[in-house]
């Protein structure tokens, strides 16, 4: 499988600014008074949806896609913090960004089926008459 990098970046553009929007839905309409459940629960919901869209987004590899993606997501946005913090609930969140990543691509399955290969190469032979 050859890489899209601008797929990937443009992915973990799209997981990053899911995270945000989670954490800045639940400061916003609790006034500050959030706790670190409240934050958890609206990220990973729409992280899985963020998972979801760039899981149909790129129908083909998706799984092998969706694992460089979620390595690139944690990178850029948990390890900074686990360098900085070694507590129990940053670890639980840095491994709740691949749980998500299981549920919203399989998630994405049900909207967009990945192409069989038997398919690609009936269609190719199809082409070439």
């Amino acid at each position: 499988m050859k890489i899209k990098w601008l797929h990937v970046i443009r992915d973990i553009i799209i997981i990053t600014v899911c995270y945000f929007i989670g954490g800045f839905m639940i400061g916003y309409t609790t006034k500050g008074m959030y706790t670190r459940e409240s934050v958890l629960i609206s990220t990973s919901l729409l992280a899985i949806v963020g998972y979801c869209i760039c899981g149909c987004l790129t129908p083909e590899n998706r799984w092998k896609h969706l694992w460089i993606v979620t390595l690139g997501v944690w990178l850029t946005n948990f390890f900074p913090y686990l360098i900085f913090t070694s507590d129990l609930v940053t670890w639980i969140s840095s491994v709740q960004i691949f749980i998500t990543m299981f549920l919203g691509g399989a998630l994405s399955f049900l909207f967009v089926k990945a192409p069989q290969q038997k398919d690609v190469q009936n269609s190719e032979k199809n082409t070439l008459r």
